[in-house]
């Protein structure tokens, strides 16, 4: 539903990872977590899985974050083969290379905004 970006823009995750690094229990973080949870995550819930159950009962295929973090240009390629886009081998890659900066798996505390 989109509204991931705005949790990491505005702290909300590194605030709670934070208070977990510097060894608060988590249950001391439950609260906050809960807040975020009936505030915001709830409805966001909701509203992301019934855009994706819609989705997938049109025949949209599916493309996991698990699986772009495991296998990033496999997984690009199902999706260019969902979208037939470009089977030749070389404007394949192209297309790839062009959107690594997206790979979950280059993801660094100073380039987190490269995939949100």
């Amino acid at each position: 539903a989109g509204r991931e970006p705005w949790f990491r823009e505005h702290g909300v995750d590194h605030g709670l990872a934070e208070r977990l690094r510097d060894g608060e229990e988590p249950a001391d973080v439950a609260e906050a977590a809960a807040f975020m949870l009936e505030r915001f995550g709830l409805a966001t819930l909701r509203e992301s899985h019934g855009y994706i159950a819609s989705n997938l009962r049109l025949g949209c295929v599916p493309i996991k974050y698990e699986s772009l973090k495991a296998d990033y240009n496999g997984t690009m390629a199902a999706w260019l083969d969902a979208w037939g886009i470009a089977k030749d081998p070389l404007v394949r890659s192209r297309l790839i290379d062009a959107v690594a900066a997206h790979d979950p798996g280059a993801q660094t505390a100073t380039n987190h905004h490269a995939t949100g």
